[in-house]
């Protein structure tokens, strides 16, 4: 089973790297490629910030270009900086392109530029939440192993009375994504 998740999410990511080289075409149509479901509930409840949580799960760029592109949200996604530099500008350009702010987690600014988003009548903080971080976390079971899942989004969205959306992008079976 876990070789078989293993093929599947390799496949999955080849497929996420495609669309993501495409971006540019596909966003003028990105309100068809991509549905979203659930949202009519929870709209009237993002007019003060929301927190975002996701995994590194179906094609979570799109999911973030969604929101800014056709819900027109201000979208700020936390990120790690890549060990590559080059590589890093490149994925912060490509988020910029798409009204997507990058905050880096280890910059000095970052809870400054958290909270910016979260007092934004229409901010969306996206944070992904199924990697060790090494930051405070509660551990779950994960493919039958122990995984540490940071705290920090739900902490924050009960501290500042904000929503917590739980996201994701996953394929859907006549093409394109389900929100």
């Amino acid at each position: 089973d876990r070789q078989e998740i293993v093929r599947l999410s390799l496949r999955g990511f080849a497929r996420s790297f495609c669309e993501i080289l495409k971006m540019e075409e596909l966003r003028p149509y990105l309100a068809d490629y991509a549905a979203l479901t659930g949202w009519e509930e929870i709209q009237p409840s993002i007019d003060r910030g929301t927190i975002a949580c996701s995994a590194h799960l179906g094609n979570w760029e799109i999911l973030a270009c969604y929101f800014a592109q056709v819900e027109r949200m201000e979208v700020a996604a936390v990120a790690r900086r890549l060990d590559d530099p080059y590589l890093n500008q490149r994925l912060v350009e490509l988020r910029t392109s798409n009204d997507v702010e990058t905050i880096l987690r280890d910059s000095p600014a970052a809870g400054r530029q958290m909270l910016r988003v979260l007092k934004h009548p229409r901010g969306l903080l996206a944070m992904l939440i199924d990697q060790d971080t090494k930051v405070p976390s509660i551990t779950v079971p994960f493919l039958g192993f122990p995984a540490r899942t940071p705290v920090a989004p739900a902490a924050l969205a009960v501290r500042r009375d904000l929503p917590l959306l739980v996201s994701y992008a996953l394929r859907r079976p006549e093409g394109g994504l389900s929100l």
